[in-house]
Order: C-alpha cells, then sequence, then structure tokens
C-alpha cells in the first residue's frame, strides 16, 4: 500500500537520529537542502543536494511536503511522546520542512505548516512511503 507518511513518521525520518533544530549545521544547510538564499526562488531536482544522515534527500527544503496527519496547532501539547498521532479530522492537512521560497529559519523539521487538502502550489509536493503488502494465506 501507497501512503504519505505521518507527521511523526516524517519528523522521525527529517532528524535521522540527530536532536536540535537540525540534523546538520546550519552554515552547512545548504549542502543539503534549497531555500531563499541558495534556490535562486526556483524548484530544483530531486537529489540535487546532499542526502540527510540516513540517505534521505529533499526532506529539507525544495518542497513543503505534505504529510498524512490532519493539522492541530497544539498536537503535541496533548498526543503520545511516541508516535503521536494527528486528529481524527480536520480542515487542513499538516506540510513540513520548507520550500525553496523559504527563508532559512523555516527549513528544518520541526516547523509546521498546514493548508487545505485542496490548496495548489508550486512550493508544495509529497513523498511516498511504500509498506509491505501482508497477504493471508
Amino acid at each position: 500500500m501507497l501512503t504519505g507518511p505521518s507527521e511523526a513518521e516524517w519528523e522521525y525520518a527529517a532528524r535521522a537520529g540527530r536532536e536540535g533544530l537540525r540534523p546538520v549545521p546550519v552554515e552547512q544547510l545548504g549542502d543539503y537542502a534549497w531555500y531563499i538564499d541558495n534556490s535562486g526562488d526556483e524548484l530544483h531536482p530531486v537529489a540535487t543536494r546532499k542526502p540527510n544522515p540516513w540517505g534521505l534527500y529533499d526532506l529539507y527544503g525544495n518542497v513543503w511536503e505534505w504529510l498524512q496527519d490532519w493539522y492541530a496547532p497544539d498536537q503535541y501539547a496533548h498526543s503520545e511522546r511516541i508516535n503521536p498521532q494527528g486528529p481524527e479530522q480536520g480542515d487542513k492537512k499538516t506540510r513540513r520542512g520548507g520550500s525553496y521560497h523559504c527563508p532559512l529559519h523555516l527549513v528544518r523539521p520541526g516547523y509546521r505548516s498546514a493548508d487545505k487538502p485542496d490548496v495548489r502550489y508550486s512550493v508544495v509536493g509529497f513523498r511516498l512511503v511504500a509498506e509491505p503488502l501482508h497477504v493471508s494465506r
């Protein structure tokens, strides 16, 4: 089955086992992400910056990534600490990662934003997650 990552899954992958604002030093962010200071304010092909420490490309910058979870501004104040789940319903979906149009302070795993699911921008994309299909015998 193909789906987008949950917000918790996305952040876990983006942080790559590291703590702090970013899993790479801010001075090196331009090596890993397209953002307003280095993008020419244009979208760039996938995997043209370095991958994060776990080998994943484009988790920060280039395009915001739509996530599976509905958005709640206070979600983390009311959810489990391990693998928190988003609300069961809402009017906006969460997006993370920043884009080529964002200033540096928005290009980090912990920054959250949201939009209605039918909103379309050149700065928003998605990532697919493949889950193994379980076949009953």
